[in-house]
């Protein structure tokens, strides 16, 4: 049997929980709410960082066919010819010098 001092006892007990219970459902439902938002905030900057990567990429791919028109031969055998005012040499023009290796000149520098 339960004595009166365990029935006032058990009362509170379950009047404690319950007012525990009652004090978590709110606590709960504002830390969903919170967690809602930073979700949201997270979803804005990883789909601005998305948008900021595809520009970058996009710049990028400009920047390499810019690159690679610079490096044509032909854009460079234009500004060769026309800027520089350089011409063509044949191989007939082309003078080779060669030097024993290993030799060195008076002042004791090796020439190649």
């Amino acid at each position: 049997m339960l004595t009166p001092n365990k029935k006032g006892w058990l009362r509170a007990m379950k009047t404690s929980v319950l007012l525990g219970l009652a004090a978590l459902i709110p606590a709960l439902l504002f830390a969903n709410v919170v967690q809602g938002f930073r979700f949201e905030r997270q979803e804005r900057a990883i789909s601005s960082l998305q948008r900021e990567q595809h520009e970058l990429f996009e710049e990028n791919k400009r920047a390499i066919t810019g690159i690679a028109m610079l490096r044509s031969p032909t854009r460079l055998r234009r500004i060769a010819i026309e800027d520089l005012e350089l011409e063509m040499i044949t191989p007939e023009r082309i003078l080779t010098i060669e030097l024993p290796s290993g030799r060195h000149n008076g002042d004791g520098a090796y020439l190649r």
